[in-house]
Order: structure tokens, then sequence, then C-alpha cells
């Protein structure tokens, strides 16, 4: 992760946590350092919550949940910036074809969207579209 990525990352996990209103604001504090930390060691939402319910004391489904969501919306921006800078402006909705997937986003399977689209629930976490420039994204 490059310091413009790193800025982008903080910036959006500092805004998101403070979203999360029913813990005190020092285990915010010490969530939004934990989230940004597994971003770059490229750890995976479990090993997270578990940070997460030691340090917070919540449920482990309320921890899983905090940590899936806040993980999949920082990975998202990191991607669109990516892939921006690499001048990277359309992207193949793809959906992870589990029993989570929304209508609405599995009805978007294999469209092709611009990051400049305005989406009432904005854009995913998305694969770089056939023939652009490829990146570690």
């Amino acid at each position: 992760m490059n310091a413009d990525t790193r800025r982008v990352a903080e910036d959006f996990v500092k805004e998101n946590v403070a979203l999360i209103r029913d813990l005190p604001n020092k285990q915010l504090t010490q969530i939004e350092a934990e989230v940004i930390a597994a971003i770059e060691r490229g750890e995976r939402a479990g090993a997270l919550s578990k940070i997460i319910r030691a340090r917070s004391g919540v449920a482990k489904k309320r921890a899983d949940l905090i940590v899936r969501d806040q993980m999949g919306k920082a990975v998202s921006q990191l991607n669109q910036k990516r892939q921006q800078d690499l001048g990277v402006d359309r992207y193949i909705w793809r959906i992870a074809g589990d029993e989570r997937v929304r209508p609405e986003h599995a009805e978007r399977n294999g469209q092709t969207f611009s990051w400049s689209d305005s989406l009432s629930d904005g854009h995913p976490a998305s694969r770089l579209i056939a023939g652009a420039p490829r990146s570690r994204c």
C-alpha cells in the first residue's frame, strides 16, 4: 500500500467506524487502527474479528458484521482508487454467488459500469474489464 492509498484507507475507516455508535470512542479508535493494519497485512476478516472481540468485548456475530462491512467497503474504495490511478474507468460487476447476494446486485452481475456512474448503493469491490490494464488490485 503506497502513501496515497493508505490515506484513502485511513480516511474511509475513520469515517465509517464512526458510524458504529454503540461502542465507546476509545474502542472505535482501536478498531480504526486494527482495520487499517489488517488491510495492509492482507488479513482476512476472521482474524480481525477475533482482535475486535478481544479489544471491545462485543459478541462474535456483532464483530463479524462490523469487520465484514468495514473491510468490504474499504477494499472497494481502495480498488476504485487504484484502478482510476491506472486509467481504468470501467469495471464488470461480479457477485460472490453466496446466499447473502442481494437480488438487485445479482441482476447487475456481468454488466459493465463506469466509476463515474451514480449507483444508489455504491460501487462494489470490482474486477478490471477485459482488455484493460492489469494491476494487483
